[in-house]
């Protein structure tokens, strides 16, 4: 109030609106929320693969010890009984029709065999999809 006063002086000022705050929150809330949702799909997506690798593994096992069986025990005996029941047609102890039967027998054991051959080498290229090199058995 008053005359005589020689000072010189800046001034500097910020404006920020008031709603600058709450718009604000939301969008992190947003990015947060987004943010989570990526890494559930992602967790997810891990989770699945990790099961499609399991079910793989167990089904080859499985085609692995059919196989095994078959090789070691079961074409072992459908041979013995249709070599025995040849043997005894020739020798006039069986009947033709049992003869039939002993090789249709024989023929459904091969074919079951040749079955889980396929499933094993499909079971097989299954598991190479998640290895880096090559299945070979």
């Amino acid at each position: 109030m008053g005359s005589g006063f020689d000072y010189h002086g800046y001034e500097i000022g910020l404006s920020i609106p008031v709603w600058f705050m709450l718009n604000e929150g939301q969008d992190i809330s947003m990015a947060n929320t987004e943010k989570k949702l990526v890494e559930w799909e992602k967790r997810d997506a891990i989770l699945r693969l990790k099961k499609e690798i399991e079910v793989a593994w167990h089904s080859f096992e499985t085609s692995r010890k059919t196989i095994n069986r078959y090789e070691q025990n079961i074409s072992k005996r459908a041979k013995e009984l249709l070599d025995l029941t040849l043997e005894g047609y020739k020798l006039g102890n069986i009947d033709l029709l049992n003869l039939l039967y002993a090789q249709e027998t024989y023929l459904s054991s091969q074919l079951r065999y040749i079955h889980a051959l396929k499933n094993y080498y499909v079971k097989i290229i299954e598991l190479e999809k998640y290895l880096d090199n090559e299945l070979v058995f």
